[in-house]
């Protein structure tokens, strides 16, 4: 494959070049007007109209052609000497010398096995598109081309663990992470929404798909709720959900004697609050601390070697405890506080007080749980780390519990995924989850962000564990070296010229010969300057079995049309509605138990006119008629109902209008 570029003010030798071949020309339409006419060949030079009258009305038609093509000569000679192109290179991976690496070719690879044949779009009719292509994952468009890269549930490619590395800015929710939530529409989804968006975006779509649609908010804790403790059974499940606890709890996740016996502390209690509260949550723990272990080690001491006794579930967990004292038991509990500290804030106790759905729902029926986490840095990574890592937990029982296999395939789409925390499995979950019917995509900035979670050992694992890669574009200079070094190198082939000279003016006798010559060189296939300068709608995809593509971004507005912007505009106005009939049905409920309360009558009104104008805003027309107050307590009482099928009816117009 070809490199070569003009050389800077090529256009200008050409321009020059293109005058020198009219003056040839007009001098060689001199010379066959003198041959023909005979005469002075200096007048007849000079004579311009005269000549060129000649030429182009009284010659003959195999004087123009010669004329022409001796012009044409002269130029393509003229521009071979020009040295118009920057001297470059060309693909010679073939010759293979110095490295064999080369692009594969989307048509290579789209053959049905390692990538989808279905996979042509079309840009105006949403509808068709879902018809046309196939249940996949997105990773990628065909440059110049309506068609993008699926990878189908039967692929060939050992696993559907997808790595995308995209920095800030770099179109990771918007030609990845969407894409992928739209053309999924058979498996479970877990996706998470970093800035709320994809919910607002998408979830009326998955509605209109089928699906339930959850959503849980680690940002302002104020929508599904979810206690970590419904999913601790045994003891087991205490130390996993206490270790998680206390590695997230710091930032560097430092190991000491402190923090592993107020892990075991943590541990143990949960275990107690599982065998004697009904329901327990973290609050009970918290609270079980501060009345049994806290203050007095003594009175800790008889609580668990009289009140629990050795047959308590806890009593082993426990009993290693009551032998610390001073300043060694100070600290333990100093520890086990900061473990617990997140768990303490009113929002997320209520919160974890009790849960709203059960994980094992997500097998029941298709269903997509959006997960809210904060953009930046994340507070209560003690919480979203255990959540994901009891998630997954969750997902490897009910596949245990049906053969190996998940009823319902699931995909995990992990946007911002370092700012959910360390999931200690993880490593293990890339290497066994393809079997079981789950698909990891992985979403970071830059390598480093899994290098600080996990170390730099077990990053290298996770990433070799996903044998889809995508790059979109990073900052990261380490980064940028590895896929660079993950594309390989490659034999290009280099032309040199060289130029001498012999002989000089004092001799009388010059000449000048040139040569040309081949040589074939080592290169990087995709150099670290190609990635740090990446174009905004390119991507390199690097898979296993095949070698790199440079490809375009699937940019869903590209794939999918204004469908996401349609739907999102019906979510929010769902959303104004929910509110309208909630507020409007309590002030209706106020109203008919304050019969003689005229200022009940206004606030209905004002409820009803401040929804409406929302409405209006949106281009449906109301008369304000149907806002008139009664004057009798028993008008007001029928009114209020009136009001209530008014409201149905303006809720059924809204949804129609969308």
């Amino acid at each position: 494959m070809a490199k070569r570029k003009f050389r800077k003010g090529a256009g200008v030798r050409i321009g020059i070049t293109f005058l020198l071949t009219v003056l040839i020309g007009y001098v060689l339409s001199g010379l066959f007007t003198f041959l023909k006419l005979k005469g002075d060949l200096n007048k007849q030079l000079l004579d311009v109209s005269g000549t060129l009258n000649y030429v182009m009305n009284e010659a003959d038609s195999q004087t123009k052609i010669l004329i022409i093509i001796l012009m044409g000569v002269f130029f393509f000679w003229f521009l071979s000497k020009m040295n118009l192109m920057e001297k470059s290179y060309e693909d010679a991976h073939d010759y293979g010398v110095h490295g064999s690496s080369r692009f594969t070719l989307p048509h290579e690879v789209m053959n049905g096995k390692q990538l989808s044949k279905r996979n042509k779009y079309s840009k105006t009719n949403p509808n068709k598109t879902f018809e046309t292509l196939e249940n996949g994952l997105i990773i990628g468009k065909v440059p110049g081309k309506k068609q993008v890269l699926i990878i189908p549930r039967t692929t060939s490619i050992d696993n559907r663990n997808v790595y995308v590395v995209g920095s800030s800015g770099s179109g990771k929710g918007q030609s990845y992470v969407i894409p992928n939530l739209l053309n999924n529409r058979e498996e479970t989804i877990i996706v998470t929404d970093p800035k709320g968006e994809l919910f607002n975006e998408t979830a009326q779509i998955k509605r209109e798909q089928g699906y339930q649609v959850y959503q849980v908010d680690f940002i302002n804790f104020n929508q599904d709720r979810y206690n970590l403790l419904d999913y601790v059974l045994d003891d087991q499940d205490a130390q996993s959900v206490s270790v998680t606890i206390a590695k997230n709890s710091t930032k560097d996740s430092k190991e000491d004697f402190f923090m592993e016996r107020a892990q075991k502390m943590l541990a143990g209690l949960i275990v107690y609050c599982k065998t004697e509260i009904p329901n327990a949550s973290m609050k009970d723990v918290i609270t079980t601390f501060n009345k049994k272990v806290a203050h007095d080690e003594d009175e800790f001491r008889d609580w668990v070697e009289e009140d629990l006794g050795e047959d308590h579930p806890a009593y082993q967990l426990l009993k290693g405890l009551t032998t610390l004292g001073g300043n060694t038991r100070a600290s333990v509990t100093s520890s086990f506080a900061s473990q617990v500290s997140i768990f303490t804030l009113n929002k997320i106790s209520k919160m974890t007080s009790t849960s709203d759905f059960n994980f094992r729902a997500f097998q029941e029926q298709k269903s997509v749980l959006y997960v809210k986490l904060p953009m930046d840095d994340n507070p209560f990574m003690a919480l979203t780390s255990v959540f994901f890592d009891q998630l997954i937990s969750q997902f490897y029982k009910m596949a245990d519990e049906n053969y190996g296999k998940l009823k319902i395939p699931t995909i995990f789409l992990l946007d911002e995924f370092a700012n959910i925390g360390k999931i200690e499995k993880y490593g293990r979950v890339l290497a066994t989850c393809r079997g079981l019917g789950l698909s990891m995509n992985t979403i970071v900035q830059d390598n480093g962000q899994i290098e600080a979670m996990y170390g730099k050992e077990l990053a290298r694992s996770i990433l070799s564990n996903h044998d889809t890669l995508l790059f979109l574009r990073s900052k990261d200079m380490e980064t940028i070296k590895y896929f660079s070094q993950l594309a390989g190198e490659t034999t290009a082939k280099v032309q040199t010229e060289s130029t001498s000279q012999s002989g000089g003016f004092m001799s009388g006798k010059s000449s000048a010969s040139s040569s040309q010559s081949e040589q074939y060189v080592k290169r990087p296939l995709i150099p670290e300057g190609d990635l740090s300068n990446i174009p905004k709608d390119t991507s390199y995809l690097f898979a296993s079995g095949m070698f790199p593509m440079k490809l375009e971004k699937a940019w869903q507005s590209e794939v999918f049309g204004n469908y996401v912007a349609r739907f999102s505009r019906h979510e929010q106005t769902s959303n104004t509605n929910r509110i309208v009939e909630s507020q409007t049905a309590a002030t209706v409920e106020k109203e008919q138990s304050e019969a003689n309360s005229s200022s009940g009558s206004q606030t209905i009104t004002k409820v009803i006119e401040e929804e409406w104008d929302q409405a209006e805003h949106l281009g449906l027309d109301f008369d304000e008629s149907e806002l008139e107050i009664a004057d009798t307590d028993e008008e007001r009482v029928l009114d209020n109902q009136e009001i209530k099928n008014r409201l149905k009816e303006k809720e059924v117009t809204i949804q129609n209008f969308f």
